[in-house]
C-alpha cells in the first residue's frame, strides 16, 4: 500500500479512493468522472446509503465547501469485495434491483445502486469503471446486497475492510477500519 496522499479534489483522479469531511462527519468516496461542469463523486456515508453528486457547478467552479476541502487521496489500491454467499437475484425482477447500496455485476459493468442528487427521487447506478452515472442496467446481471470496499494489504498483512454495505437493510452496515482475519 502506498501512503495516503493530501490533495484537493481538483486534483483527484477518477477512480481514486478518498477520505474527506464535510458538516455530516467524514466519509470514504470514490472519485468519478469529469466532464463539462461535472466532477463526480460516490460517497459512502455510515449512517445512510451512498450517493453520488457532483461536486462542480456552473463555469467549472467547485461547489460550496468542496473548492478548499482537504482530501485524504488512497489513490486506486482498493477493491470491492462481493459477498457471494449472501442475498443475491440472478436476472430480472426481484427486490434488491433498485436498492441503494446494491452492488450489480452485468456482461461488462460494476455498478452500486445510490441516489443521485440531480435526480433525488429516483435511482441511479455509479458504474465503478467509468466513473460515471447511469439508468437500470438490462437483465443480463447479478445483484448482491452485500460487499465490502478494502484497502489492499502489504505483503505480510491482510487486506483492511474500510466501508460495509447490506444493501436492504434499515441502515448500512458501515464498519470501522478492521483487519479481515
Amino acid at each position: 500500500m502506498t501512503a495516503p496522499a493530501f490533495k484537493d479534489f481538483e486534483a483527484c483522479k477518477p477512480g481514486e479512493l478518498v477520505r474527506f469531511s464535510d458538516k455530516d462527519g467524514t466519509h470514504w468516496a470514490l472519485v468519478g468522472a469529469r466532464g463539462n461542469e461535472r466532477l463526480l463523486l460516490l460517497v459512502l456515508p455510515r449512517d445512510r446509503e451512498p450517493y453520488c453528486m457532483n461536486l462542480m457547478g456552473q463555469m467549472e467552479i467547485m461547489k460550496g465547501a468542496y473548492g478548499t476541502a482537504v482530501v485524504l487521496s488512497y489513490g486506486a489500491g482498493y477493491s470491492i469485495e462481493v459477498d457471494h454467499a449472501g442475498n443475491c437475484e440472478v436476472g430480472d425482477g426481484g427486490t434488491l434491483v433498485g436498492t441503494p447500496g446494491a452492488y450489480v455485476l452485468t456482461v461488462s459493468d460494476e455498478l452500486i445502486c445510490c441516489k443521485y442528487e440531480d435526480h433525488p427521487s429516483k435511482k441511479a447506478y455509479f458504474n465503478l469503471k467509468s466513473g460515471n452515472v447511469q439508468s437500470e442496467p438490462g437483465s443480463k446481471r447479478a445483484v448482491f446486497a452485500g460487499w465490502n470496499l478494502e484497502l489492499a494489504g502489504s505483503m505480510t498483512s491482510q487486506p483492511t475492510v474500510l466501508f460495509q454495505m447490506h444493501a436492504g437493510k434499515k441502515e448500512p452496515a458501515a464498519t470501522s477500519p478492521k483487519n479481515v482475519p
